[in-house]
């Protein structure tokens, strides 16, 4: 079995794309220096491509702090679900907009790469990953 590989996963959301993206920063809460935004394209309509770049997330920290995802696992699965079991997790949401409509869809990706090949639900990480993503969207879009 390979020690590192990627998933991807596509989810809609309802909240207006730059409040969904200001949401996730205000929960994420980054190191300011380590923030940068710039507009990638300019689009025929006006409409601006932006790219917003994080590093410094400690996934580490944010893991521990959901509600106990480790407390009713099994050994192999509190391995697989442990982040400090891999040596690379990394994330890159893309949020686009849906023309005629406030919402979007979301496009969540991981890399990873394991400590061992005795892990084995990699799944678990972005499956936990893209519920907290929608329910940042639904406290965004209840609050409209």
């Amino acid at each position: 079995m390979s020690l590192d590989g990627y998933f991807s996963v596509e989810f809609e959301i309802r909240s207006p794309v730059e409040k969904f993206c200001q949401g996730y920063m205000e929960v994420a809460k980054p190191r300011n220096d380590k923030v940068s935004s710039d507009v990638r394209e300019v689009l025929p309509s006006g409409k601006r491509k932006t790219q917003l770049r994080m590093e410094g997330f400690q996934i580490s920290e944010w893991f521990r702090s959901l509600a106990k995802p480790l407390a009713y696992s099994t050994s192999d699965m509190a391995k697989s679900r442990n982040p400090d079991y891999y040596t690379k997790l990394e994330g890159t949401i893309t949020v686009i907009h849906t023309e005629g409509i406030e919402g979007g869809r979301a496009i969540w990706t991981l890399q990873y790469e394991k400590i061992s090949s005795d892990i084995k639900d990699t799944l678990f990480i972005i499956d936990i990953t893209t519920i907290y993503f929608k329910q940042i969207d639904e406290r965004i879009f209840s609050n409209l």
